[in-house]
């Protein structure tokens, strides 16, 4: 099976599992290339950018939190101003 043909088949397994498609296509690519620690990589990396953000948040959260409960209103509101535009 050549290699378009076996990322196409995975992508079809991948929509019928519970989960974000893209990380699970994302992991068995990397296995498909470089075995285990080609998925470890491969899945671990995907998540990187995505988990980089949600900590520096977090942090500023942790350490502003008192100082920033008017943010969370502010969040409402643009929230609700993007799905009624």
């Amino acid at each position: 099976m050549d290699f378009r043909r076996a990322i196409l088949h995975a992508l079809n397994y991948c929509m019928l599992l519970p989960g974000p498609e893209a990380q699970q296509l994302a992991t068995y690519v990397g296995w498909l290339m470089h075995r285990t620690l080609g998925g470890i990589m491969a899945g671990g990396l995907f998540i990187i950018p995505g988990i980089i953000p949600i900590m520096a948040l977090s942090y500023v959260y942790a350490a502003f939190g008192a100082t920033l409960a008017g943010c969370c209103a502010a969040g409402v509101v643009l929230f609700l101003l993007g799905v009624h535009s």
